[in-house]
């Protein structure tokens, strides 16, 4: 009989990433309902020390597959290696982020096992035994729970959403170097090479913090101050109103899109001035999601000065 939870630990560059962390504390509070043990897998070359330090995050075993080929990633090379460590392990779930990694690969092991998929989930709970997750649909205007009718439940978890918790810190979880049933010449695409930017940026979904501006700062040159303090945080900072965008920030939908935009990421907005229709927008995010928080900000630009009074309460400046 299947048991236990597997998760997909997602690494880039020889360094785990958040999402992986946040799948392992996923896959430990659904162990402490449905019982098992949390099998976690990570992917990729030279990654064996990189993958005990998953222990301090519930997981109690870690299938490592190494291989010079997983360098970069692809779906048949990395798909093949998940789906031999699911056959290894025999789960009762599997939890996958709802990165592009993530999403692509639990389509992939969804067609081939078959089992259920909830892609992009926000939530989940536990009836007579059986893992069922919600998953935003509509635009986000509702919520649709899916069950597994056969075989396990895959659940890509949105990005900051579950939260990643050390429950063990120092924890180093038992690692197994899992050689490939599977020939790598099968795999009919391979990333040879990715082309970084030079001044690449933290990515959106990995900030805790996002900086935002809009109309009220009157041209590019407001942003500074912003940019400044997005510096200072250690963060990503995005502008949601595209005819003031300077150079090199990163822009995400139109302002009108911004609540789901905030809903899918779950960061905290520290917001400057931006049309009213935005703020209604955090405000509903905010309640929406729990990790999620909008704060107003004051915003009084001079030469050399920013001021700013957190309130909160989600309204116009």
């Amino acid at each position: 009989m299947s048991q236990g939870i597997l998760a997909f630990a997602e690494q880039r560059e020889g360094s785990l990433k958040k999402a992986a962390l946040e799948a392992c504390s996923t896959a430990m509070k659904i162990k402490a309902e449905l019982g098992g043990d949390v099998t976690a897998v990570v992917i990729g070359k030279n990654i064996q020390d990189i993958a005990k330090n998953l222990g301090a995050y519930g997981a109690d075993h870690v299938l490592v597959f190494d291989q010079d080929n997983f360098e970069h990633y692809s779906t048949g090379g990395y798909g093949r290696a998940l789906l031999q460590a699911i056959k290894k392990v025999d789960p009762a779930s599997i939890i996958v982020p709802a990165t592009t990694m993530g999403k692509d690969l639990g389509a992939y092991i969804a067609a081939k096992l078959p089992a259920g998929l909830a892609a992009d989930c926000v939530e989940y709970k536990v009836e007579d035994g059986a893992l069922a997750a919600a998953r935003p649909v509509y635009a986000g205007k509702a919520m649709s729970w899916v069950h597994a009718a056969a075989g396990p439940l895959i659940l890509g978890i949105r990005p900051n959403v579950f939260g990643a918790e050390e429950t063990s810190p120092g924890n180093e979880a038992p690692v197994s170097v899992e050689p490939l049933d599977f020939s790598l010449d099968n795999i009919r695409a391979m990333v040879k090479e990715i082309a970084a930017p030079e001044n690449a940026v933290l990515d959106v979904t990995e900030a805790d913090i996002v900086v935002a501006g809009g109309r009220g700062l009157g041209s590019a040159e407001g942003f500074l101050p912003l940019e400044e303090l997005a510096q200072v945080l250690g963060q990503r900072w995005v502008l949601p109103v595209p005819p003031l965008m300077p150079a090199g920030v990163i822009t995400p939908p139109r302002s009108d899109k911004l609540e789901k935009w905030l809903l899918r990421n779950s960061t905290s907005l520290l917001a400057f001035p931006v049309p009213s229709s935005t703020w209604q927008g955090c405000a509903r995010a905010s309640a929406l999601s729990p990790l999620t928080k909008t704060l107003t900000l004051r915003y009084s630009r001079s030469l050399t000065t920013v001021s700013l009074e957190i309130s909160s309460k989600s309204s116009p400046p």
